[in-house]
């Protein structure tokens, strides 16, 4: 079996709260980490009042240990650790506070036992215990399970951490020296998971590449946004959003309101993007979920069942739409996909914004001649197309 110690003991805030970053407490980020490493059991240090596991953050981190499919245990002390850990387990030690780095982790913890360790002389200061003159703790380390009966014969009112790290150590456990870049990142107030978080957010993100106008607003949004916790918990209301936008959109063009109905379009893709970007900002142990085409087609869908209202509107008093003109439409909507097929590089990350085209056709329900407008539009994205080298210029997905 493989488990985990966490701990609650220092990542609180002024008030006494887990400390967060990126939407995620520091405990959690160490529980997703370990569910990532595949560890079977969490165990999760606290102090003695929190044992019986009653309070909010203790029962959402149990939530999450048990949705990855882990059994979920507190323990105030080391005992409380060796009644869960047997001699023939292996357990992965995570430094209190520490912030989980994916390579790190993957580093120490999938093969074979080790201690994580980092380069640093006597005289500088550390984040974390100091092994000897020349290293430091790298915050996290796998052992055998009878470490934990070592400690707590030798000396059980220790902290059981620390204490683990020091048997592992004298057990002569290998030492994973960690490269520049590595060294662990220790999160123990409230002003370095702010500090954190930004720069966490802003690494993940990216700066917003303007050319791709959905997609820059809903990484700005998320930029700007991104840590505030009650955006995160309506993400569930967000998903929802966009479809409620294009549900409007449809009744304004059915209302013959079709530069109205393609703005509302527009508006419902950006809210569809931001969910997928504040996940991407929330400093998560893990690989996002990409966007799936089929709610990109279904987008098309809407954009085509609006420009039919549209044409219908402009064809009055003629009963039936321009039916060239619908034609024009549904080959606007082709193009960015036979961008992708022919490996167009900006098209290919255009294709999977709709909101410029939404601008575009808003602009061109504006004029008397809704089809005459959308060929010109659809002439300006073929030279558009054309003259765009196939050079690797974007490469987002």
């Amino acid at each position: 079996m493989l488990a985990a110690l966490v701990s609650t003991a220092v990542a609180r805030d002024e008030h006494g709260r887990l400390l967060i970053v990126g939407n995620r407490t520091v405990v959690g980020h160490q529980i997703a980490a370990a569910l990532a490493l595949g560890c079977e059991h969490i165990l999760c240090l606290v102090d003695g009042a929190e044992v019986q596991g009653n309070s909010v953050e203790v029962n959402a981190l149990r939530q999450q240990a048990t949705k990855g499919g882990a059994a979920f245990h507190l323990a105030s002390d080391i005992f409380g650790v060796s009644a869960k850990v047997t001699a023939h387990d292996a357990l992965i030690v995570f430094a209190a506070g520490l912030l989980p780095q994916h390579e790190v982790c993957r580093k120490v913890a999938a093969g074979r036992f080790g201690v994580a360790a980092y380069s640093s002389p006597g005289g500088e200061s550390a984040p974390l215990e100091r092994i000897d003159s020349d290293y430091v703790w790298g915050g996290i380390f796998r052992a055998p399970g009878d470490i934990v009966e070592r400690f707590a014969s030798v000396a059980p009112d220790g902290d059981p951490i620390s204490g683990l790290l020091r048997t592992a150590l004298q057990s002569g456990l290998r030492m994973v020296e960690l490269a520049d870049g590595e060294a662990p990142i220790v999160i123990r107030t409230s002003q370095q998971a702010r500090a954190e978080s930004e720069r966490w957010r802003r690494q993940s993100l990216g700066k917003p590449d303007w050319r791709i106008p959905g997609e820059a607003i809903a990484v700005n949004l998320a930029l700007r946004h991104g840590d505030a916790t009650e955006l995160h918990d309506r993400t569930s209301a967000l998903s929802l959003a966009p479809f409620l936008l294009v549900g409007i959109g449809i009744v304004l063009a059915w209302a013959g309101w079709a530069t109205l109905a393609f703005l509302a379009l527009g508006a419902g893709f950006v809210v569809r993007l931001l969910p997928r970007q504040l996940a991407r900002g929330s400093a998560e142990f893990g690989q996002e979920t990409p966007a799936t085409d089929y709610s990109i087609l279904l987008f098309d869908a809407a954009v085509l069942t609006v420009s039919y209202f549209a044409l219908q509107t402009a064809a009055d008093p003629i009963p039936q739409p321009d039916l060239d003109g619908f034609a024009i439409i549904a080959a606007i909507l082709v193009l960015p996909w036979l961008a992708i097929r022919y490996s167009i590089p900006l098209w290919q990350a255009a294709a999977r914004d709709r909101l410029a085209l939404c601008i575009g056709l808003a602009i061109c329900a504006v004029s008397g001649s809704f089809a005459i407008s959308a060929g010109i539009l659809l002439i300006i994205i073929l030279a558009a197309m054309l003259m765009f080298p196939r050079s690797p210029q974007l490469t987002r997905s």
